[in-house]
Formats: structure tokens, C-alpha cells, sequence
């Protein structure tokens, strides 16, 4: 539902409207370019580049190790029967999600670019016959 609405915005060129439920019930309505900048401007406070490094590589290193971590969970929930813990899915998630927004912002992208670009290249693929539902 969130990449149709993403996909009919960048279509329509029109604002997307994202709406984020805290746990406390409230709800906070953002534009997506300021959640998107908000969010890439606090990776770059929050990240401190290895000297030496060329280009974030300690960053997608790290991106690699936490998407690890999300692929264990489901390893782990399927080898036990059991359903995926979200809270924990959430917490690698959102590593990797860090860990992407430092390389971006090692190697001067917009997050927001990533994503526009992304859908692009996914409905081109599409518009092929190059993706189905089964992967």
C-alpha cells in the first residue's frame, strides 16, 4: 500500500503524505522530503567516519552485518515454528536503514533520490516483464 501511494505521488508529482503512529497512539502527519532530510541530517550528526575511508565503506560493511542480523531473525523464527518478533525485526531494521543513510551521505546522495530511483527502475523492469510476484 505505502510504495502505491509512493509510486502514484512521483507519477503525479504531488507531495506523498506519510503518516507515522507512535506508541503512544498519537499521530504525526510529515511530508516525506522532511522526514526523508530530517532523517539523513541526523545519520550525519550521529556518524563518524573511519580516517582513511574511501567512500563508507565501514558503512556498508556495517549495512551488510545488520541485514544479516534481519535474514537470522526469520532463520530463526522458521527453524522454530514460531512468528518473527517485530520489535526486534524493527530494531535491524532500522540499523540498516542507518547504515544506508550513512553511505549515502558518505558518497553525497539524497536518500529521497535512492528511493525515486529505485521505483523507477523497478517499473521499467516491470513495464519488461522482468518482475513478477513470485520474485
Amino acid at each position: 500500500y505505502t510504495l502505491l501511494r509512493l509510486r502514484r505521488c512521483i507519477l503525479s508529482k504531488q507531495p506523498l503524505r506519510l503518516v507515522v503512529k507512535m506508541r503512544s497512539l498519537r499521530r504525526y502527519t510529515l511530508d516525506n522530503s522532511e522526514i526523508l532530510a530530517n532523517y539523513q541530517d541526523w545519520v550525519w550528526e550521529t556518524t563518524t567516519p573511519k580516517e582513511g575511508d574511501n567512500g563508507g565503506w565501514w558503512a556498508c560493511s556495517g549495512m551488510a552485518a545488520e541485514a544479516g542480523e534481519s535474514l537470522a531473525l526469520f532463520e530463526k523464527a522458521y527453524r522454530k515454528g514460531v512468528p518473527v518478533d517485530r520489535d526486534i525485526l524493527m530494531d535491524e531494521l532500522g540499523d540498516v536503514l542507518w547504515f544506508l543513510t550513512a553511505v549515502c551521505n558518505m558518497m553525497d546522495i539524497e536518500l529521497a533520490d535512492v528511493m525515486m530511483h529505485n521505483v523507477h527502475k523497478i517499473n521499467t523492469r516491470q513495464a519488461k516483464g522482468m518482475v513478477t510476484s513470485d520474485g
